[in-house]
């Protein structure tokens, strides 16, 4: 596995049984020309703090909750909309 790109945020991470499709096949060997691409984004996300990335997903939480990208569990009436769910580092 590249050590320079699983650095920072990346360090620890463990998508804990899924699959995922940022770091998936790291092992396995992806091939030069598919890390040069993955390069950026990886940089990118070891470039924040997990305070960062807690901050960005209460604002994509937030947005979404705005613009009305939820759905309704009617046997729960306290909550009553809920924002769909999502993974901030998609697996």
């Amino acid at each position: 596995m590249n050590s320079t790109l699983l650095s920072g945020l990346l360090k620890d991470y463990d998508p804990g049984g899924y699959y995922c499709e940022l770091l998936g096949g790291l092992e396995g060997g992806k091939n030069q020309e598919q890390l040069r691409a993955l390069a950026p984004v990886i940089e990118k996300i070891n470039a924040l703090t997990v305070g960062d990335l807690r901050k960005r997903t209460a604002a994509v939480t937030r947005e979404l909750y705005n613009l009305g990208i939820t759905f309704t569990v009617y046997s729960q009436r306290d909550q009553i909309d809920r924002v769909l769910p999502f993974d901030a580092l998609p697996r």
